[in-house]
């Protein structure tokens, strides 16, 4: 599943608006506590700090992965839900891959 973001780590920079994966590591721990994916990371970005969710960049690194425009929603849902399988974010409620059509 790699194939959709190309090799690398994900980047900690501001994010573009382009659709892609990203996860919120705790500054403290290294832990991974959330991942998803979306098609406007910064847009993304922005709604997670504006929610209730306890994730936000006094806390938290943003780190993305701008996904190969040749790939479907499903494709990135399908990542997404492999990601949160192998790292199992404790603030993800769902395995992924269930966002709006």
């Amino acid at each position: 599943m790699a194939w959709l973001y190309g090799p690398g780590q994900p980047s900690k920079q501001a994010p573009p608006n382009k659709p892609g994966s990203y996860r919120w590591r705790n500054k403290e721990t290294g832990a991974i506590d959330y991942i998803g994916e979306t098609g406007n990371l910064h847009r993304r970005m922005l709604e997670h700090e504006r929610s209730d969710k306890p994730v936000n960049r006094k806390t938290h690194n943003f780190e993305w992965k701008q996904a190969d425009g040749r790939f479907s929603v499903e494709n990135r849902r399908e990542h997404e839900g492999y990601q949160i399988d192998k790292h199992r974010p404790k603030f993800n409620d769902r395995a992924g891959g269930a966002g709006r059509k």
